[in-house]
């Protein structure tokens, strides 16, 4: 039996801090509620609360590739931050 394949995009993520070096980064800050990492490649790593990041994605990662988010894609992750927050005050 052969052990279940990682997701996709989580490959890249093990061991980013050996293999890519940082170019620039946002730290964390309450206000903004998330932080980024730009690396010399390009690439910008982002971390945080969802609804801020869903605010700047046009894309979500999907089982085989990057999936773009669509209109009601975007209504179902709004209807999920809103049971989200009323869950939270319950």
């Amino acid at each position: 039996m052969t052990p279940p394949r990682e997701p996709w995009w989580l490959q890249p993520i093990r061991g980013i801090r050996t293999l890519k070096e940082r170019a620039d980064e946002i730290p964390f800050d309450s206000s903004r509620k998330y932080m980024a990492v730009l690396t010399e490649d390009g690439t910008i790593y982002t971390k945080g609360a969802p609804e801020r990041i869903t605010e700047m994605c046009s894309h979500e990662a999907g089982d085989e590739k990057n999936v773009e988010i669509d209109r009601e894609r975007l209504m179902a992750i709004e209807i999920e931050k809103y049971l989200m927050r009323r869950w939270k005050h319950e």
